[in-house]
């Protein structure tokens, strides 16, 4: 008797490991302060409250503050409207990372849905599934790894059956790397609220985004949860991966500024659409005027400020005519927006992308207006075998070609020392510079060791 007892208590333990994950662990807040970044949407940025203290971030924000008494917390709200999790994957360097965050909950359920509401694309499915796993991956790398909770939100089409979340791609990525995500989905269905557009007691105002009733609705029950204590999870850096290879986003993209990008024509600066995740803006409504730049790596994402005066614009990358992208959105205030994803670069290439106003718009738009916010590239590789960790922050680089990029205004002398790493993250030996480096230019190194 005693040895079946034992043997039902191994396979619970077995059937528990499995479902939060072979190494699941609880984050440790060890430091005097605790930062909370919300990554999202228009859900996260807070579209439909009355007053930002209204929307989920804010309120759960300050839950946190309670939580974590005796510590100073922060919170940093990085939802940007209409933007899905392919888009957080290029965004995570610059507006989670850079945080150095030990809490990341991600929101992007309803967006995502828009690559495929029927549940009949696997294609698409597969594509955004391998965003998320990347950025998973990209946070579970950080030498101080967060904490990472999804929230899974819903709209109406979705509560009613009629179309269908990214709820179960979310939960499939949880179980593999052992974190947890917040079901709002389910709840707001079993608890059979209205969510109808205008309807009378609907808690989704336009039949997407929470009114002041929908966000306190969630925030109450995303705190709820969260007071449970078993959600702060870091995520198993050394998981498999999930998705298809072909699928599989690796890297950690980085955010071009305008000092490495080469303007031609009449662009000027519009600080009235800077926004909070932009530093500077260009916009041009003149035919011919481009913008272009140089850049290593497998992928190229645009973000654009789309809103009723948006026009057109070509890509070009190497000389290739790669497509036209309109900027129109119909809102008066100009919305961040990715136009222009490329994917499946030759990595280890020096590449030339070129952006050229067409000076047309489409027939909704009132103007010309293209304004370029943001451009991503992926130079980099986070788990790769030979991988380049450089010990000097102003640098960045790819082992496989030996490939050096200088990031800042300043020359980096000859010299200049690089740790090679391979994959677990053993020191291997060192390359060096052979020559001065210029601002914003990149160089071929050997790759011998010294």
């Amino acid at each position: 008797m005693k040895r079946k007892l034992l043997c039902a208590t191994a396979v619970l333990i077995s059937v528990l490991c499995m479902a939060i994950g072979a190494s699941a662990r609880t984050k440790e807040f060890n430091k005097d302060s605790v930062t909370a970044v919300f990554l999202g949407g228009s859900i996260t940025q807070g579209a439909g409250a009355s007053d930002i203290s209204k929307n989920y971030v804010s309120q759960v924000g300050e839950y946190l503050k309670t939580a974590f008494a005796g510590k100073t917390v922060n919170y940093i709200n990085a939802g940007i409207p209409g933007t899905d999790s392919p888009y957080g994957y290029y965004r995570l360097t610059g507006d989670v990372i850079s945080y150095k965050p030990d809490i990341v909950f991600i929101e992007f359920s309803v967006n995502d849905h828009y690559n495929d509401r029927k549940k009949t694309n696997s294609e698409a499915r597969g594509k955004v599934k391998g965003y998320i796993e990347g950025i998973i991956r990209r946070l579970a790398a950080e030498d101080n790894a967060p904490a990472v909770i999804f929230i899974n939100t819903t709209d109406d089409e979705i509560n009613k059956g009629n179309e269908f979340s990214f709820a179960d791609v979310y939960d499939e990525l949880c179980t593999r790397y052992g974190i947890k995500a917040i079901d709002l989905e389910s709840y707001i269905r079993a608890g059979g609220y209205v969510t109808a557009s205008g309807a009378e007691g609907t808690i989704l105002g336009d039949g997407t985004h929470p009114n002041d009733t929908g966000y306190k609705l969630y925030a109450d029950e995303i705190i709820k949860e969260l007071t449970t204590g078993t959600y702060y999870l870091v995520p198993d850096k050394n998981a498999a991966w999930l998705s298809e290879a072909a699928y599989r986003q690796e890297g950690a993209p980085r955010t071009l500024g305008y000092n490495e990008m080469n303007f031609i024509g009449d662009w000027s600066e519009n600080s009235d659409y800077k926004g909070g995740y932009t530093a500077a803006l260009k916009m041009s409504e003149n035919a011919g005027d481009s913008v272009s730049f140089d850049f290593y790596g497998d992928s190229l994402c645009l973000g654009t400020r789309s809103n009723q005066y948006g026009g057109n614009f070509r890509l070009e990358i190497d000389g290739e005519f790669i497509g036209n992208y309109n900027t129109f959105n119909g809102g008066t205030w100009p919305m961040e927006f990715p136009r222009g994803t490329v994917t499946g670069l030759e990595k280890d290439k020096k590449h030339t992308a070129r952006i050229t106003v067409l000076g047309t718009h489409t027939s909704d738009a009132l103007k010309d207006n293209v304004i370029i916010a943001r451009a991503f590239v992926n130079d980099g590789y986070t788990d790769k075998a030979g991988k380049l960790v450089i010990t000097n922050s102003a640098l960045s680089g790819s082992l496989a070609s030996a490939t050096l990029y200088n990031k800042t205004e300043s020359e980096i002398s000859a010299n200049a020392l690089f740790a090679q790493y391979d994959a677990n993250g053993a020191l291997t030996g060192v390359v060096k510079t052979s020559a001065p480096l210029a601002p914003y230019e990149y160089t071929e190194v050997s790759n011998t060791v010294e």
